[in-house]
């Protein structure tokens, strides 16, 4: 009996980890673009075509991406259902499964070229949102699950968000103000990679493999910006 019962829990849990690995279950209707599949629970918009072109435009750009290798970017029904796959990062807009590189993005309105994330006024561009994300599956695949895992935050946003390029959230003159959010403290990544790179010119795989603490890469852009 505590045999069959364990089978069974095994089976259970084995369930829960197929359908947490692949949220292609529950989000049927998908379109490509290139080497990027957009998949989606309701009817996807034509502008979404449109979005993605300007992602791939923006991703040509990034020196480690693999146009052969292909990106699944899943547009969540609801936050519910986001945070069930995203368990880990409820709140984000965009979140990667460092098990498997899937793309999964909280909630996203391709007709106005919006995106959202749960418990935050602040919207952002879908163009940059799904552009954060392929960028941060691109890593996972280089590095690995390990080393993507290992990888110092404000590195792994900040490459991300820069190759996003969505810069008008905040102005750099709000660089040095004490702020709690998530979205301030990314574009403060942003900025940390930005400095390594312009100013020392640095390449992204000498940012990833850089000894700097994010502190001591703060405080040479506060000391540019903030005076």
């Amino acid at each position: 009996m505590l045999k069959a019962f364990s089978i069974v829990l095994l089976a259970i849990f084995g369930g829960m980890v197929v359908v947490f690995l692949n949220p292609d279950f529950f989000l049927k209707n998908k379109i490509n673009y290139e080497n990027i599949v957009l998949h989606s629970g309701g009817k996807i918009s034509l502008k979404a075509e449109d979005v993605l072109r300007d992602v791939y435009s923006r991703l040509k750009s990034f020196k480690l991406f693999d146009s052969n290798q292909k990106y699944d970017v899943y547009i969540m029904k609801s936050f519910g259902q986001y945070g069930f796959f995203a368990r880990f990062s409820k709140e984000s807009y965009v979140w990667v499964n460092p098990l498997n590189g899937k793309i999964l993005v909280a909630r996203a309105d391709f007709e106005n070229n919006k995106a959202y994330r749960k418990g935050c006024d602040v919207v952002r561009r879908v163009d940059a949102v799904l552009t954060k994300g392929i960028v941060l599956s691109v890593l996972r695949n280089k590095l690995g699950f390990l080393k993507y895992i290992a990888l110092k935050e404000w590195k792994k946003q900040g490459i991300a968000e820069r190759v996003a390029g969505e810069t008008e959230l905040f102005l750099t003159s709000e660089l040095c103000e004490k702020r709690q959010d998530m979205n301030f403290l990314h574009y403060q990544y942003m900025m940390a990679v930005d400095t390594l790179m312009k100013g020392e010119n640095m390449d992204v795989k000498d940012v990833l493999n850089a000894k700097d603490s994010f502190e001591g890469v703060k405080r040479k852009f506060e000391r540019r910006y903030c005076r």
